[in-house]
């Protein structure tokens, strides 16, 4: 059998670039970002969706919202951007 080599992705940010208070808004402390696994970390920075993640939305009036999803981050006319694909907690 032959072993598969691991496909590595161009990366288009690199991790110092992370909007870390961006992930906060979803739950994420710059900690558990970079405790992410390195595949993980590989899609996030080449701009790619990442596995099934809990994520946690703020909806205001001190309402939060528990889902996994799926995070993506961009960086568009200089601001960041986080988006999200969230599947209904059951």
């Amino acid at each position: 059998m032959q072993k598969q080599k691991q496909k590595k992705m161009k990366t288009i940010f690199a991790e110092n670039e992370i909007p870390y208070k961006k992930f906060e808004s979803i739950g994420f402390s710059q900690e558990m970002v970079d405790d992410l696994p390195e595949v993980v970390m590989n899609k996030l920075l080449s701009g790619n969706w990442t596995p099934i993640l809990p994520i946690r939305v703020d909806l205001g009036d001190g309402v939060k919202k528990n889902d996994p999803g799926s995070p993506k981050i961009r960086k568009e006319e200089q601001k960041w951007w986080i988006y999200l694909l969230l599947q209904e907690a059951k």
